[in-house]
């Protein structure tokens, strides 16, 4: 740029001075005194002057500007989102936690929404159940909500306008004999057919830690367990390619592993890879973790046994995009107090769990951040003592 600039003004100074010779030649031919040559020349030495002026200000207007332009990208650079996404995973219809009527849905996702501003959520994973799905003897029937698509359609809206977009996590973990079935690969191909290549849904995620008692008696058969499972994730992969055949190519994500698989063990089997699918994982810090790695004070041995198998997988599968799908501070029975370990053990497992997902810049999700998981208010505290800053 510099080097332009200064050929350019070094041609213009030649042309004026260029025409300052003419001139002045031209004068000095037909004036008959010293007084008209030295008028001509005080002109000419004024456009000479002007022009070099003129030709100096654009330059450094032109530099400025680069300039400006050139801090805004790196400044932009040093803002970006890390990780890219933020999320947060709840009941469609935030039943039955913010949202104990079950009606009122638009008026509990307004409720909920300050809150998801604060923290800069920009995904959320909604989880319902299809209409044929079956609540099991724990969950009951008010276990998850049933899919209806029109109150869908008005929640992926509102939180649209909202700048967050969807997972459609569309399953019921207990249901007996569902997983790898035709009824479940063919709700997915409604849903790719009424969502298809829609910029507002993020992914579809095929179904919520699969175990063994959701499979399909075909599935249970061919499957011992703990083994490579590959009848489960050709069940993935089948699943996966109906829904590319509608013509749909929104990202997949497949589920956390450790529930179709022992927890130890990572393995693919390569001829069931897809393109554009994501591992998901889901980490919780439980009692067992904690005593039997942790002495019963601590959660960071079992983080670091999480760490190592999700690492090991991002090395051995370079080309699976990896995201942690659930986190937070687990409980059924109410406060903090009721944490395995404690507020104090579970805040540091968790937010080693978000530091590391900042720090390799991996998408990262909390399981009802409505309620904590039915903590009030851990959230807020773990979050603010975590690496991760809204933006």
């Amino acid at each position: 740029m510099k080097k332009r600039i200064l050929i350019f003004t070094l041609i213009l100074v030649s042309v004026v001075l260029g025409s300052l010779v003419d001139i002045s030649y031209t004068q000095a031919r037909t004036s008959k005194g010293g007084r008209t040559t030295s008028r001509t020349l005080s002109t000419s030495t004024a456009k000479l002057t002007t022009t070099v002026t003129v030709t100096v200000t654009e330059t450094i207007t032109t530099t400025v500007t680069e300039t400006i332009t050139t801090t805004s990208a790196i400044t932009n650079a040093a803002v970006a989102r890390v990780p890219a996404h933020f999320g947060d995973g709840e009941d469609y219809l935030l039943f039955p936690l913010m949202n104990p009527a079950g009606a009122d849905y638009i008026q509990a996702w307004n409720n909920l929404m300050p809150r998801l501003k604060k923290w800069g959520i920009n995904l959320i994973r909604l989880s319902a159940a299809f209409q044929d799905m079956r609540s099991s003897a724990d969950y009951g029937p008010s276990g998850i909500s049933v899919l209806d698509y029109t109150k869908l359609e008005n929640i992926v809206k509102l939180l649209d306008a909202n700048g967050i977009k969807v997972i459609f996590d569309f399953c019921h973990v207990t249901t007996p004999d569902y997983f790898g079935s035709e009824a479940w690969m063919n709700n997915w191909v409604e849903v790719a057919t009424r969502y298809k290549n829609d910029p507002r849904v993020f992914a579809f995620e095929l179904y919520n830690e699969p175990f063994p008692e959701t499979w399909t008696p075909a599935i249970r058969a061919a499957t011992t367990y703990p083994s490579p499972y590959t009848d489960v994730q050709r069940a993935l992969a089948t699943c996966t390619d109906r829904i590319r055949a509608t013509g749909d190519n929104h990202t997949i994500i497949w589920p956390d592993h450790d529930s179709y698989h022992n927890w130890n063990y990572v393995y693919y089997d390569t001829a069931n890879i897809r393109p554009n699918i994501i591992q998901t994982w889901h980490f919780w810090l439980g009692q067992w973790g904690i005593d039997t790695y942790g002495g019963g004070t601590s959660g960071l041995g079992w983080w670091n046994v999480l760490r190592g198998n999700i690492e090991k997988f991002m090395r051995g599968y370079p080309n699976i995009p990896v995201q942690v799908g659930e986190i937070g501070g687990y409980t059924t029975s109410g406060g903090p107090e009721s944490l395995p370990g404690g507020p104090a053990v579970q805040k540091e497992f968790i937010d080693s769990v978000i530091n590391w997902c900042v720090a390799k810049n991996v998408d990262c999700i909390w399981w009802l951040v409505s309620t904590d998981h039915w903590v009030t208010e851990f959230a807020d505290e773990v979050l603010a003592a975590s690496n991760y800053k809204p933006p």
